[in-house]
């Protein structure tokens, strides 16, 4: 199988962008001197998008930072995967652009789309800023390596949700690449999302800035990773892939003791088991609203299409500063 580093495409297109033809950046984009943060998305996850955009230029004591957001569902590369088979963890899947996490490869365009140049932070939708000016990983030591990342789960695994990018040194990062590898099934998302071809450039970032689903005093990034429990789509259908659960004492498939017990997979999202996290999303999308950058009609449609939970507005009256 081979890794994302044995090939390297032109990286400016024809269309006048760079990312493989990703609508929503171009040249000007990238190139206004300011330091870059992409957040990246598709529609379902627009507006959680949007409340992160706007923690994070609030937070920030500077005018220098741009926050760029990558939706997918404007056109990318990401479109000659759908419905096509691929590799996810040793298994194939189909494709799906309808997928809430449809989106994920999008996290390896901005080194390309920033001209294999400079500095760049990558986040997920669901990646909010607590207080935090991430100016701070713009000026941190990033001790010669190209990725600062937190570590996943599991050995030799990083979590790519949360990137700090030294563009130059990742000039074998490229879409199409990393799209017609998976096409080939040459490679393995999984294997791609967790960095695994990447461990000799890859320095550790603090659990600070990428804090799963907690906030504490010395949250600086909250991760609303559990997409179960995402506190704005509580109530919602389940509309992704489920990774297969570890099996029993590592033998016994966990699918057949679910089974026995008449459970599966949720169906429908939960709760968030923390009014915490709850209240810091809503109060922030409360104050997105006020500012003008997010509107109404906006929160409608988001209700109306199932991208955020019906009793939104409730609470962002219960929520609301």
């Amino acid at each position: 199988m081979k890794c994302i580093k044995e090939a390297v495409y032109s990286r400016l297109q024809e269309t006048g962008h760079y990312g493989g033809g990703l609508k929503t950046v171009g040249i000007n984009d990238v190139m206004d001197g300011k330091k870059k943060i992409f957040i990246c998305t598709n529609d379902k996850q627009i507006l959680g998008a949007k409340v992160s955009k706007y923690t994070i230029e609030k937070n920030s004591a500077q005018e220098d930072i741009s926050v760029c957001i990558l939706n997918t569902d404007e056109g990318s590369e990401l479109d000659r995967l759908v419905g096509q088979p691929y590799l996810r963890g040793g298994e194939v899947h189909f494709f799906s652009a309808s997928d809430l996490q449809s989106w994920t490869l999008i996290r390896f365009s901005p080194p390309e789309l920033m001209g294999y140049q400079g500095r760049t932070i990558v986040i997920d939708p669901d990646v909010f800023s607590v207080g935090a000016d991430l100016n701070e990983l713009f000026e941190m030591d990033m001790q010669g390596k190209a990725i600062m990342a937190k570590p996943g789960k599991g050995d030799k695994n990083w979590a790519s949700s949360v990137m700090v990018l030294d563009c130059a040194k990742l000039r074998h990062w490229s879409l199409k690449s990393i799209v017609d590898g998976l096409l080939a099934r040459e490679l393995d998302y999984r294997e791609v999302m967790d960095l695994r071809d990447e461990i000799s450039i890859v320095g550790e970032l603090g659990d600070e800035w990428n804090r799963y689903d907690r906030i504490d005093h010395e949250t600086k990034l909250l991760h609303t990773t559990n997409r179960l429990t995402q506190p704005w789509r509580t109530g919602l259908k389940v509309d992704m892939v489920m990774g297969r659960p570890k099996p029993l004492l590592g033998l016994i498939p966990r699918e057949w003791v679910h089974k026995l017990l008449g459970r599966g997979n949720p169906k429908i999202h939960e709760e968030h088991p923390d009014e915490q996290v709850t209240q810091f999303f809503f109060s922030n999308l409360k104050e997105s609203l006020e500012s003008g950058s997010i509107k109404a009609e906006e929160i409608n449609q988001a209700i109306d299409s199932d991208q955020i939970r019906p009793d939104a507005w409730e609470l962002l009256d219960k929520f609301g500063r």
